[in-house]
C-alpha cells in the first residue's frame, strides 16, 4: 500500500504490507499474519479486511481510524488523476522520523 503520498501516513505506519491471499483461519493466514505483526501495527489481509493491533485497544482503533482515513484519501486522489508522491529525500527524513519514534 502506497505510504509515499501522504506524509503523516509514512510516520505513522512506514509501510503497509499485504499478505497474500489464504482460507480464513487456515495456518498459511495465521502464519502470515505472525510475522507481519512483529513489525507492523497495520496490515491488509488480501481479500479479507485490514488489521490493526496498538498497546491497548484506544492505540488499535486509533489506527484501524488512521488506515482506513488513508485509504480513503489515496482512493480518492487517484480518481481525480495524478497521486503526487514525496520525493526520495523527504522519505528517507521521514523514515528517520519513524526510526526514532520507533526508538522511544
Amino acid at each position: 500500500v502506497r505510504m509515499d503520498v501522504i506524509p503523516e501516513a509514512a510516520i505513522a505506519f512506514g509501510d503497509v504490507p499485504v499478505t497474500d491471499f489464504a482460507l480464513p483461519s487456515s495456518n498459511q493466514n495465521a502464519e502470515a499474519i505472525h510475522e507481519l505483526i512483529k513489525t507492523h501495527d497495520v496490515m491488509l489481509i488480501r481479500n479479507h479486511g485490514s488489521l490493526a493491533v496498538g498497546k491497548n485497544l484506544d492505540e488499535a482503533l486509533i489506527n484501524t481510524e488512521r488506515l482506513e482515513h488513508v485509504s480513503k484519501t489515496l482512493t480518492f486522489a487517484e480518481l481525480l488523476g495524478e497521486v503526487n508522491t514525496l520525493p526520495k529525500d523527504m522519505l528517507q527524513m521521514i523514515a528517520g522520523i519513524v526510526q526514532n519514534k520507533t526508538n522511544q
